[in-house]
């Protein structure tokens, strides 16, 4: 046998013994990191998260609502609902009185709550307000616009 080729055959087997190696260490490192982060320790990671807050009046009440519509993968959606009433207007929640909440820690896909409350046979300026968080991150807020409702819950264009 030539020089060459032996220099070649023990070359090739130097690479063979390499990734066999490389191959079989890389194989326990996998398994002990699958064991070190159980399934239920691995948090949502939601794309593209759509929540919505709306506010209805109808049978002397008023009803706001708060919705997880959408989402690009599931993402844990944690919830507060406000709902505030004056008797002037304000132009946000801040002064109003609060007439009603409802929360959810772990709000479910195209889920919603709900909170409402009697109008008292008053015609009063309503506004409804959400805080949330997507996945643990910071919390966001949404409010409705400031809408007037009489006493019978119809919804008076100002």
């Amino acid at each position: 046998m030539t020089r060459k080729k032996f220099a070649v055959i023990l070359f090739a087997l130097l690479f063979v013994f390499i990734a066999c190696s490389g191959l079989l260490m890389a194989l326990p490192a996998r398994a002990q990191a699958s064991e070190e982060t159980p399934e239920e320790m691995v948090e949502p990671t939601g794309l593209y998260t759509v929540v919505t807050v709306s506010i209805v009046g109808e049978n002397s009440r008023v009803k706001a609502t708060a919705t997880y519509k959408y989402s690009i993968f599931d993402s844990t959606v944690s919830i507060k609902l406000y709902l505030y009433s004056s008797a002037t207007y304000l132009s946000s929640y801040r002064g109003m009185r609060l007439d009603g909440t409802a929360s959810h820690s772990k709000l479910p896909k195209y889920d919603s709550i709900s909170c409402d409350a009697p109008t008292k046979g008053e015609s009063r300026y309503w506004c409804a307000r959400i805080i949330y968080t997507i996945d643990g991150g910071d919390q966001e807020e949404l409010c409705t616009d400031v809408v007037h409702i009489d006493g019978a819950g119809n919804l008076i264009n100002d």
